[in-house]
């Protein structure tokens, strides 16, 4: 399976997606749910997201219009060359917008942003992290912190406090306003 094609998968097995196709629809040989399926492909219908595929079956999404807008506006907005915006319900997993932007002048490719695999995930680690900490209170976004390594990776060593070694020091606020990794001097 393409990494695209297990990346979609992915996101519509989240998304909690509805296939609907009558029992007698389906053909005895096994075939493949998410065959014909394209976020892009998507349609407001009423109140929410479909797909009507070639074979007869209707994929509702559980993209949400209003975020959904929102999300593309941000991207539009911002003149972001190369991104994606993904809004998620935190409890049931389901996707409620997932915008993505790609100029000509940024990169070539077809490849949907929003799904591709290849940015280390690490980045998001750190962003949820971050809010985790922020949501127990266990930080303030004024906070200090002194920190040494994890430049390249992160090991156990790292995260002993170590006055001698621990040269680099941000907040958390400015580290996130900065772009700067959370974890990079």
């Amino acid at each position: 399976m393409p990494t695209t094609r297990r990346s979609i998968a992915a996101l519509l097995l989240l998304s909690g997606l509805a296939l609907g196709a009558a029992p007698s629809e389906q053909p005895e040989a096994e075939i493949d749910p998410l065959a014909g399926i394209s976020i892009d492909a998507m349609e407001l219908d009423g109140d929410g997201y479909v797909q009507r595929l070639d074979d007869g079956r209707r994929v509702a999404f559980t993209v949400d219009p209003t975020l959904q807008r929102f999300a593309d506006r941000l991207l539009e907005r911002n003149r972001v060359p190369v991104g994606s915006a993904v809004i998620l319900n935190s409890r049931t997993g389901r996707v409620l917008a997932l915008a993505q932007r790609r100029t000509d002048a940024a990169m070539s490719g077809d490849s949907p942003v929003a799904l591709d695999p290849s940015p280390p995930a690490a980045s998001l680690f750190k962003i949820v992290s971050a809010a985790a900490l922020l949501e127990q209170g266990e930080v303030a976004p004024d906070t200090r912190t002194c920190y040494h390594g994890g430049s390249g990776k992160l090991l156990s060593q790292h995260l002993e406090d170590s006055p001698r070694q621990d040269k680099a020091c941000a907040s958390l606020a400015a580290v996130s306003a900065s772009g700067t990794g959370l974890m990079s001097p």
